[in-house]
């Protein structure tokens, strides 16, 4: 389930069901985006209607995480190395688009800025997608390789952020 917190009670309000093994929430479009890792689904969220049940949308392969940008929902998945996009207007997936990179094992993280996807794997490969074309450049990330693991991508002011942590048995 996922919770809604008012800030100022610092309260929870709500627990909403959505998929199995929730992974991810993001924002954008109106709407709260969950992961769901176990179903393979993406669940949107009507923030002001909290009380309906959220519309459940399939993506093919075990998303990790998402992210909004260019318009579209953007999710994440680490094996395949890909991104789906999801049309919120519509509440449907696309087919996927590639990274770029290997990405074993399958976990990865997605962020949106500068007009750009950035796509980060657990094994520290790093790519630039254009959301517009699909086109995929791999950015070479080999300073952090390859003792490093690489989870977490967030954008802000123009600058990226990713978290690293040495490798298990280093």
């Amino acid at each position: 389930s996922v919770g809604v917190i008012d800030p100022r009670s610092d309260s929870l309000t709500a627990a909403l069901p959505v998929g199995i093994g929730p992974e991810a929430i993001a924002v954008g479009d109106g709407a709260v985006w969950v992961a769901n890792v176990e179903d393979r689904t993406v669940a949107r969220i009507d923030p002001a209607d909290t009380q309906a049940r959220p519309r459940t949308i399939s993506v093919d392969a075990r998303p990790s995480d998402l992210t909004f940008g260019a318009g579209s929902v953007w999710v994440a998945h680490g094996a395949p190395a890909e991104l789906t996009p999801i049309n919120p207007a519509q509440n449907v997936a696309a087919g996927p688009v590639s990274a770029g990179v290997s990405c074993d094992p399958a976990q990865a993280s997605v962020a949106f800025g500068g007009g750009f996807l950035w796509y980060l794997c657990v094994a520290a490969d790093l790519a630039r997608v254009d959301p517009r074309t699909g086109s995929a450049t791999s950015i070479d990330s080999s300073t952090e390789r390859p003792d490093n693991c690489a989870r977490s991508l967030m954008s802000s002011t123009g600058t990226f952020w990713a978290r690293y942590w040495p490798r298990p048995g280093l």
